[in-house]
């Protein structure tokens, strides 16, 4: 199966990750990296998508659920 995606493939990008920290690194230190890269790539794939929103919007969202909670 090919890759068409512009990002590296999971597996590929888990093992740079991987290979970039250093020998010593916690679990905790690995999950941190591979989540920080999968949530920037997230993040990546919803602004090529035009998928996000102004600062402005957020602050209203963000004034509107804080008034709703109580």
């Amino acid at each position: 199966m090919r890759h068409l995606s512009p990002f590296p493939a999971p597996r590929s990008q888990a093992r740079t990750i991987v290979d970039g920290l250093p020998d010593d690194c916690s679990y905790a230190d690995l999950l941190a990296a591979l989540q920080l890269d999968h949530l920037i790539e997230h993040g990546l794939k919803d602004s090529l998508a035009d998928e996000t929103m102004s600062t402005q919007d957020l602050r209203l969202e963000m004034k509107a659920w804080w008034k709703q909670r109580g």
